[in-house]
């Protein structure tokens, strides 16, 4: 009921829609499922076989229940998307592409949601407001987002996409800050009582 009622607001309704797809992008995707069902899977490889002699199970019911996992997983984000697309009456998707120039590894915020590391490519529903967040690094000085043609659209880290009706790739523009590059802290003592030799 509340979930419902909150629904009925707007701003919140676009929030979730948006926070929902980035999830599903992230959290929720593909390879992050299939990855961590593979790590389980060594985790507990050692209590694999007395679980199946302990309960009277085959070593083929292990597999195939790793596989239903994976098959979950590749098509999860399909049938979520043609769920949001029917609740809301959203007829598309669209890529959006997150990006950042000088070689540094970024770290965004989407609709409130993080997500790490260059060229980051997800899909999004189509008339969705959403936000985008540039995190700070170290060493670089935020200077701008910019589209794929090298137009500015803010100069603000975090900026709301309002119009997103087709595929979209924005970049995110740092200064590199000399005064932070190639600073170095050799060590700390707490008394200089002993003496160390190099």
């Amino acid at each position: 009921l509340i979930l419902r009622k909150l629904l009925e607001n707007t701003e919140f309704k676009n929030l979730f829609i948006q926070r929902f797809a980035a999830h599903m992008n992230s959290t929720f995707s593909k390879d992050s499922i299939i990855s961590m069902a593979d790590s389980l899977e060594k985790i507990f490889a050692g209590e694999k076989m007395p679980h199946l002699k302990r309960w009277g199970y085959r070593d083929s019911l292990w597999n195939v229940e790793l596989a239903g996992i994976k098959s979950f997983a590749q098509k999860r984000a399909g049938k979520m998307q043609g769920f949001i697309k029917s609740k809301f009456g959203i007829s598309f998707t669209h890529s959006l592409t997150l990006k950042a120039e000088n070689n540094v590894n970024p770290r965004f915020k989407l609709s409130g949601v993080h997500l790490n590391g260059n060229n980051i490519t997800g899909e999004y529903f189509e008339g969705i407001p959403f936000t985008l967040e540039a995190l700070d690094e170290s060493g670089l000085t935020f200077k701008e987002w910019q589209d794929d043609n090298g137009t500015v659209v803010s100069t603000t880290k975090n900026f709301t996409v309002y119009s997103f009706y087709s595929n979209k790739t924005y970049i995110a523009i740092y200064d590199i800050n000399p005064k932070l590059q190639n600073v170095f802290i050799n060590e700390f003592m707490t008394s200089n009582k002993s003496v160390i030799k190099d």
